[in-house]
């Protein structure tokens, strides 16, 4: 940059102190810059001095080469900088040397600190996955048998239902196959029953058609009844034929004998004793040659003659009117012929259809049965007719004959073969033997009887269920086993009982909530025993109670035992959690084996029972019923004996319904029932 010539050079000291300025009105005191300006010179004269010396030393040093600053002493710096720039100069190499030192053994400590806090962790990470691995590997190995164990149950449980179900399938089988073997004789039997009886009817209207020709010859002519006229009396006789007896019947039956049928034959003495009767009634007349009152002749169409073991059949004739002496008398020889005794008689079978009489009184008289064809009508005996006189048309008594008989044989097409087969089944079916009657009234309490199908309907419900509920329950059991071992495995996990343990009540809903379907099954079906509901009307209130009543069924049989048993393992192994675990699971093992199904038994009962409580009439009585199956209690027969007591009232053992105690197997029924 040029410089102004009228201003003075800054770089000359001679300049500075021989400047001139231009002199204003307000300029400075001229002495005090001229003393400036000499000391301004005179600075700018030592710096020019001191800028040659030290180029005149850089020319030096270049001139000599590098020098080799490790040889560089003490005396060096202080020759080359001066006494204070080399105190300083050590200072500073001291106070680094003294950094140096702190740096280097504070990352000594930091080094080593850090090497064991990462082995500490090392170590912390190595323990930590060792005992995960471990805890899962025990996990695994639990979970292996626990499945493996119920893998076993499930397999035994669908081999034992399958065995069931085909043992079942074979006794079906069987016994539908022994029932229509025994169909297929009772068939043969009612076909040859009906044959014999229709050839015996057949030769029966042979003799009777021969019998009114013969008494026709004899100029005796038979009554004309209407087909509904009560029969006449007859004279009871002694006789030896055989008859249907239904108890020797159902013996045989027991038997298995092969041959079902009971043929009945007469005796030979039966027959010619009939045949007998009828030629004398045919041919008995007085020495004076009237007939005789005391031997009339029965009419053929007026009954057919049946009886009944120890009963005795009665043949009481007719009255006839008088005849003539004389045409008595031709009648009689000319019917001699056709009573011969050695002609042989039909073979005369029982026709009833096994009915009898329920309860006859002992002082009863017998009466003969009839066929189910025919309706049974008192006789009255008919006052005999004095003026009555033979009637001379022997074409039209005949023809009234052959119509009466052909209007018994319809009655008699008219009973089928399956009114005589549903006869005798029912008539077997209520085959008991009577009573003894006593003229002493007892005056103690009488246990009420139940018929047997309701129990018999009770096991088949609940039957059905059961399996499927046992294994809900073990489902539920397992995992309250596993939570308490996972619990109990944990490293830092408390061991009070009360951290290991679940609240009873809510551990007993779950149960009673994982049961809740099969439950409700069983109390509609108990429900619908008494009233005829849809079951979806019934779901509601034959639920009502149950879910509460399994609950604490669950609480006092099961869960609070498995309770008291951990929670005395817990306090018996304070530290080792290895054997608080092996505790566990033999406890739990031993509910799953010998408590569970007693349990659940019992929960379907219980159920059953409630919703047949719940069932009955809230205005009605109820009584309560004990099976005779079930296991004995003397608190249950005083329930029985307690007779009938109002709905909703409790039974002399403080309970309103079964269960009164474990394994209970009572019912509480309507009173009417």
């Amino acid at each position: 940059m040029a410089l102004d010539i009228q201003r003075p050079d800054p770089s000359s000291p001679a300049a500075i102190a021989s400047a001139q300025f231009t002199m204003s009105r307000r300029g400075y005191s001229e002495d005090e810059v001229r003393d400036f300006l000499r000391q301004v010179s005179v600075e700018v004269s030592r710096l020019i001095e001191r800028e040659r010396f030290l180029q005149s030393e850089l020319k030096a040093l270049q001139s000599r080469g590098p020098m080799d600053m490790s040889a560089v002493d003490e005396a060096t710096v202080t020759e080359l900088l001066g006494a204070e720039a080399a105190r300083v100069l050590s200072a500073a190499r001291e106070a680094a040397q003294a950094m140096r030192d702190r740096a280097a053994e504070s990352a000594e400590n930091i080094v080593r600190e850090a090497s064991r806090e990462a082995a500490r962790v090392l170590e912390e990470a190595t323990t930590e996955a060792s005992r995960r691995r471990t805890d899962v590997t025990t996990e695994a190995e639990q979970e292996i048998e626990l499945a493996k164990e119920q893998g076993r149950e499930m397999v035994a449980e669908v081999r034992a239902y399958r065995e069931r179900v085909l043992a079942d399938l074979a006794r079906r089988t069987d016994e539908a196959r022994r029932e229509l073997e025994r169909l297929v004789q009772e068939r043969d039997r009612l076909i040859s029953a009906f044959e014999r009886a229709r050839s015996a009817a057949s030769g029966v209207v042979g003799d009777l058609n021969a019998f009114d020709e013969a008494i026709r010859d004899a100029g005796i002519v038979p009554p004309l009844a209407p087909p509904d006229a009560p029969p006449p009396p007859r004279p009871t006789r002694d006789t030896d034929a055989q008859f249907f007896d239904v108890r020797k019947f159902e013996d045989q039956n027991a038997d298995n004998t092969p041959d079902r049928g009971i043929v009945v034959e007469p005796e030979a003495s039966t027959t010619t004793e009939a045949s007998d009767s009828l030629n004398e009634g045919a041919t008995s007349t007085t020495a004076d040659g009237k007939t005789n009152d005391n031997d009339p002749v029965e009419s053929p169409t007026d009954e057919l003659v049946t009886a009944e073991p120890n009963s005795t059949v009665s043949a009481e004739p007719e009255p006839t009117a008088p005849t003539e002496p004389a045409a008595t008398s031709e009648s009689a020889a000319t019917s001699k012929p056709a009573a011969n005794p050695d002609e042989p008689m039909a073979e005369v079978v029982s026709l009833f259809d096994r009915r009898r009489k329920k309860d006859v009184s002992p002082t009863a008289p017998a009466v003969t049965p009839l066929h189910p064809a025919f309706e049974r009508v008192e006789a009255t005996p008919q006052a005999p007719n004095t003026s009555a006189t033979p009637s001379t048309d022997p074409q039209g008594e005949s023809r009234d004959a052959h119509d009466r008989v052909d209007e018994l044989f319809q009655r008699l097409r008219a009973s089928s073969s399956r009114r005589v087969a549903t006869e005798t089944t029912k008539d077997l079916a209520k085959s008991t033997p009577s009573e003894p009657t006593s003229s002493v009234v007892s005056t103690a309490p009488v246990m009420p009887k139940l018929n047997q199908s309701v129990f018999e309907h009770r096991a088949a419900t609940i039957t059905a269920v059961l399996d499927a509920m046992v294994r809900i329950a073990k489902r539920v059991l397992a995992d309250d086993e596993n939570a308490i071992i996972t619990h109990v495995g944990g490293k830092r996990t408390s061991l009070s009982p009360d951290a290991v343990l679940h609240d009873l009540e809510q551990q007993s809903r779950r149960y009673a909530d994982a049961l809740r379907e099969e439950l409700t099954s069983i109390a509609v079906e108990a429900a619908r025993t008494i009233q005829s509901a849809r079951r979806a009307d019934l779901r509601t209130s034959a639920l009502d109670g149950v879910v509460e009543g399994v609950a604490h069924i669950i609480v006092s049989d099961l869960l609070r035992q498995l309770h008291e048993r951990v929670r005395a393992a817990l306090e018996s192994h304070v530290d080792d959690r290895d054997a608080i675990i092996g505790e566990v699971r033999s406890t739990f093992k031993q509910a799953r084996s010998e408590t569970l199904t007693k349990v659940v038994t019992d929960v379907a009962h219980f159920a059953y029972a409630r919703g047949v409580f719940t069932a009955c009439d809230t205005a009605g009585k109820v009584c309560w019923v004990v099976d005779a199956n079930g296991p004995a209690c003397a608190d249950a027969e005083d329930n029985a004996l307690a007779g009938a007591i109002r709905h909703g009232e409790a039974f002399p053992t403080g309970q309103l319904h079964p269960l009164a105690h474990d394994g209970c197997r009572c019912l509480v029924i309507p009173a009417d029932k």
